[in-house]
């Protein structure tokens, strides 16, 4: 349920283009879903790498989004997430 409300917090700061607030609920939802070494990738974790990207891709960070972008894709290949993989790839295509 947190994650849920993140992610629609997220939606609406990274959509206005408020990336100050934007970043702290990044930080948040990256603190509950990018865990330590030794601990699968789910898809929770890729969609973590999207929202990164996107938020990067807003701060003109290009590079940075591109490697977030890349690692959600590597974990949507992974587990076989067909679609998720697509909006990896599209956005990838995009930059």
């Amino acid at each position: 349920l947190q994650i849920r409300a993140l992610d629609g917090l997220l939606g609406v700061y990274l959509g206005r283009g408020d990336l100050a607030i934007a970043k702290g609920y990044l930080d948040q939802r990256a603190a509950l879903t990018l865990s330590g070494a030794g601990v699968a990738a789910d898809v929770e974790t890729a969609l973590t790498y999207r929202w990164l990207g996107d938020y990067y891709l807003q701060t003109e960070q290009l590079d940075t989004a591109r490697r977030a972008f890349s690692q959600g894709l590597a974990i949507a290949r992974d587990l076989e997430e067909k679609s998720l993989e697509a909006e990896f790839v599209n956005r990838l295509l995009a930059l």
